[in-house]
């Protein structure tokens, strides 16, 4: 019996840390104009983009302006577009913002989640013991317009967990435009 109690604690712990970690890597999505004809894209300019920070926003944040127009431009210039920022055909910007979050985390005795659960045969609520996990959650969302009718023709979507460190920031934006820009139609 006790086995079966030590095996059900173990799976549960497990299951939390997944949960845990999963939570922490990015959420990356993108999405495409159906009706749009990629076709005719053959360049791309960058427009400044705008970068809220806890309720503050940035208009003139030229280092995210630098991370993000060089891991967009790595990308489309190796799907075969090429930059042109005086006459481009896709006008490429994007919104940035950060926002401190906090989650709460049963850590009672067996990590058995909220309820009422048996241990050595004894009951009790598990409501009585909690963590708080705070830091800050990023999102990016990059815009790809045709630069003639301003419609939005392509959409990436990134949020996850800020990091403090630049070197980390860069990994993170890379990631998100990596991913988002995988399925951006070429010709």
């Amino acid at each position: 019996m006790k086995k079966v109690n030590i095996f059900n604690r173990i799976v549960l712990m497990c299951g939390m840390l997944f949960v845990c970690a999963a939570s922490v890597f990015a959420q990356i999505s993108s999405d495409k104009d159906p009706n749009a004809d990629f076709s005719q894209f053959k360049t791309f300019g960058f427009k400044p983009g705008t970068v809220i920070n806890q309720g503050k926003t940035e208009t003139n944040n030229t280092i995210m302006d630098n991370k993000v127009d060089n891991a967009v431009a790595s990308e489309l210039t190796a799907k075969g577009l090429k930059r042109d920022d005086n006459n481009p055909d896709l006008i490429i910007t994007y919104s940035a913002g950060a926002q401190e979050k906090t989650e709460l985390e049963d850590a009672g005795p067996g990590f058995a989640g909220p309820g009422i659960y048996v241990a050595d045969d004894w009951w009790a609520d598990s409501y009585d013991e909690f963590w708080a996990n705070t830091y800050n959650e990023g999102t990016l969302m990059i815009d790809v317009k045709d630069a003639q009718t301003n419609d939005l023709v392509y959409r990436v979507y990134g949020a996850g967990e800020v990091k403090k460190k630049s070197s980390k920031q860069d990994k993170e934006i890379n990631k998100i435009v990596q991913k988002g820009f995988k399925k951006f139609p070429t010709q």
